[in-house]
């Protein structure tokens, strides 16, 4: 929301042209006897001179500082002849707003002087306005004591109506007190009468009290034997709960271990086949170990062969050549024997792994055991310095 403006700098401080409507130069010409320059102020002083007055338009003359007239004197001085005359601007513009300043104190003294001369009126007004309240209040009182007086008068004749009216029935009264009294003598023989009566039926009612005693003390412990009853049948509920639980565990556990059965069947299946094929390769590895053993010795053979006839002068070539294909060969026959070791051992750990008994197996071992044998069989590479076996 804008805030209003308070009073109009333009004008009072003559800033603005209004028969041009521009902003003209506040310096004075000394070759014109003193008069105001004619120079119009040009951009961009015009709209930093139109913000100032807006800014100062919405702030009370006395909160015009005079940092914003020194400004305001700058900006409206024509740059061709009269910046040298900042300092007499800003005194002029200076003493013109001191003219608007003491407007302002006269302004805000009257106000102030009619607000109370208000105040004083509405106190009047309340003065006057409680004064009728009172009159009224006053005529509303006497209206309702004439009233009150009204009514008074006519109670008055009611009453005495009523007090003949009583009189009346008094007299009335005292005729049948007579016959009030043979009534009272007629029910308290009555009364005597009731009072026998009511001795007998208390001791009819000892009686009573008695048997319904017994009846309370029956019914007494046929609730407490109901008690037990129910407590022994919500104890038999718990055992029969409990028991179709275990059932079902049983159940649970018979499934558990019939799905284990076929899963132990389907194992069993899968490891025998698997022992199948596992023993068609040991008789593969079996047939390819002895042919390398074979080949092995005939080496071993041509090893010897050589060294002898190394002694006999062989070439030393010829040596390196041997020695190299019989390492060649020993290197295959431990390759195919770690071979058929692996897969032994494989074999033993599934079986060991469905049956746990050694015995289904005894015949795997001592195959194991005899490859081992022929491990620590093998011949020993040997230096050229060595001597045959």
């Amino acid at each position: 929301m804008a805030v209003p403006f308070v009073w109009d700098p333009d004008r009072v401080l003559q800033i603005t042209d209004l028969g041009r409507n521009e902003i003209i130069c506040i310096g004075r010409a000394a070759r014109r006897f003193n008069s105001r320059c004619t120079w119009t102020i040009e951009e961009p002083e015009v709209s930093h001179a139109s913000s100032l007055l807006a800014s100062m338009a919405r702030k009370l003359p006395t909160e015009v500082r005079n940092e914003e007239l020194r400004v305001l004197a700058r900006l409206c001085l024509c740059h061709q002849a009269h910046q040298h005359q900042q300092k007499e601007a800003f005194l002029n513009l200076q003493s013109l707003l001191q003219y608007a300043r003491d407007d302002y104190e006269r302004f805000k003294t009257l106000q102030l002087q009619n607000i109370e001369l208000r105040t004083e009126v509405l106190n009047g007004k309340v003065r006057e306005i409680s004064l009728c309240q009172k009159v009224d209040e006053q005529a509303t009182a006497a209206s309702k004591l004439q009233e009150t007086e009204r009514g008074l008068k006519s109670q008055l004749a009611h009453m005495c109506q009523q007090l003949d009216q009583q009189n009346t029935t008094i007299a009335k009264l005292q005729d049948s007190e007579s016959g009030l009294r043979r009534t009272s003598d007629y029910l308290e023989q009555l009364l005597q009468k009731g009072k026998l009566t009511v001795a007998s039926l208390e001791k009819s009612n000892t009686g009573l009290e008695g048997q319904l005693t017994g009846l309370r003390r029956q019914l007494y412990d046929q609730k407490v034997a109901v008690d037990e009853l129910e407590a022994s049948k919500s104890e038999l509920q718990g055992q029969l709960h409990e028991l179709r639980q275990q059932l079902n565990q049983q159940n649970t556990a018979v499934r558990n271990l019939e799905d284990e059965n076929r899963t132990l069947k389907d194992q069993h299946t899968a490891a025998v086949a698997e022992l199948g094929t596992s023993q068609l390769k040991l008789e593969q590895m079996k047939s390819e170990l002895q042919s390398v053993r074979i080949g092995n010795a005939d080496l071993q053979r041509q090893l010897d062969e050589a060294f002898i006839l190394g002694r006999l002068g062989i070439n030393n070539a010829w040596l390196t050549r041997l020695r190299n294909w019989l390492r060649a060969y020993q290197l295959l026959f431990t390759g195919a024997f770690r071979r058929v070791r692996h897969v032994l051992a494989t074999l033993s750990a599934k079986l060991m792994r469905f049956w746990p008994n050694r015995g289904l197996f005894r015949g795997v071992e001592p195959v194991a055991g005899k490859y081992l044998a022929a491990e620590e069989m093998l011949p020993r590479h040997r230096g050229p310095s060595e001597p045959p076996v």
